[in-house]
């Protein structure tokens, strides 16, 4: 089945959903697996299944997407 991966973000003091990102598994970019979080920004970057690399900027309301960096690229 084709699945499409996503982060949940959720306020860590009573646990609350804030957002969700979803990547398109029609795209080929699927499966986050590995997340680490910017030493410096307000950013997450992660790998995909697919091989790509990801970074989600993220503030007190949300994340969006900053940028998807392709395998072949």
């Amino acid at each position: 089945y084709d699945i499409n991966g996503q982060v949940i973000m959720f306020n860590i003091s009573d646990n609350s959903y804030i957002d969700r990102y979803k990547f398109n598994f029609d795209n080929g970019y699927n499966s986050p697996w590995h997340m680490v979080k910017s030493p410096v920004n307000d950013e997450i970057y992660l790998t995909l299944g697919s091989g790509s690399v990801a970074c989600l900027e993220f503030n007190g309301t949300g994340l969006t997407e900053k940028w998807i960096l392709d395998v072949e690229e």
